[in-house]
């Protein structure tokens, strides 16, 4: 990958772009594919899922989010990674279509949503949801569970996120960003996720009429991202 650098209020973001083997459009280019890992992960998670998208003939685009990988950073929250995914999109794109896995789904349709507080859209006509929850209800509740937070430490944790989110906590699904934003959509979840249950995936299918929704069996919440046959199910709708 080339390696380049992206400004963002957060310190310069560190983003990977891989060009494909040859150019499926010779006038126009090749699409841009943007793919976007995950809380706690980096673009090196990504890079078995992002290799067959290049080979397929995209121009694909990682990055570090804030306090990831080799971006800057030592915290940082949903919005702010919202933010640098707008920010290296609009510097290294047009993107054609963001693949996105776990939490970097919901932060990526905020990106393409555009409304406070963010600033504007990315405009982005497709998006790959990976092993995503639906509600960031889910991920406060484990995060509680996981740190044996009381309820009442739960409830102020979630007013923090809505103060910096400008919208109630039970807004941010990715049924309501999705059905805003109203791109088409595939939803891939393994049926032996155990950090984001596949009821989220049937959730975000059943409440977005058009998403489509690819189910495996033992790969997990992780190595999903390593397993052939999600990536050739990636590939294949890509170039639908």
């Amino acid at each position: 990958a080339s390696w380049r650098t992206v400004a963002t209020p957060y310190g310069d973001v560190r983003a990977y772009v891989f060009e494909p083997d040859r150019s499926p459009d010779a006038i126009s280019g090749p699409k841009i594919v943007l793919v976007v890992h995950g809380w706690t992960g980096e673009a090196s998670f990504m890079t078995a899922l992002a290799e067959p998208i290049r080979r397929a003939g995209y121009r694909t685009v990682l990055f570090d989010m804030p306090a990831h990988g080799l971006s800057p950073g030592r915290s940082t929250n949903l919005i702010e990674c919202a933010h640098a995914t707008r920010m290296v999109g609009e510097a290294l794109g047009p993107v054609h279509t963001i693949v996105a896995h776990s939490f970097g789904g919901m932060a990526s349709l905020l990106a393409m949503e555009g409304q406070s507080p963010m600033t504007r859209p990315l405009a982005t006509e497709r998006i790959v949801l990976v092993a995503s929850p639906n509600r960031l209800t889910e991920v406060t509740r484990h995060f509680a569970d996981h740190w044996g937070l009381s309820d009442a430490q739960r409830g102020a944790y979630e007013h923090r996120l809505e103060r910096i989110g400008k919208r109630s906590i039970h807004r941010f699904t990715i049924v309501e960003l999705l059905g805003t934003v109203g791109c088409p959509a595939l939803v891939v979840h393994d049926r032996q996720d155990w950090d984001v249950p596949y009821a989220a995936a049937e959730e975000i299918v059943a409440g977005v009429p058009g998403t489509e929704l690819v189910t495996f069996d033992g790969f997990g919440h992780r190595n999903i991202l390593f397993a052939p046959p999600v990536t050739r199910a990636v590939v294949g709708w890509l170039r639908k």
